[in-house]
């Protein structure tokens, strides 16, 4: 799990996935704290992958 946590930190941080930055910010402005949008973002991180798994992408 620590993987998938780390994984998000980058994706947050870096300029390539712009998704998962949004989806981040929208869940900061909700006054979200930081750790929790961030856990918000493995969730959603994790259905994305389950989806490309399950439709075979």
């Amino acid at each position: 799990m620590v993987t998938v946590y780390m994984a998000v930190l980058c994706g947050i941080r870096s300029s390539r996935n712009k998704k998962l930055k949004e989806y981040y910010d929208r869940k900061r402005n909700e006054r979200k704290p930081s750790k929790v949008a961030i856990i918000a973002c493995v969730n959603k991180f994790l259905q994305w992958i389950y989806a490309m798994l399950r439709s075979r992408e």
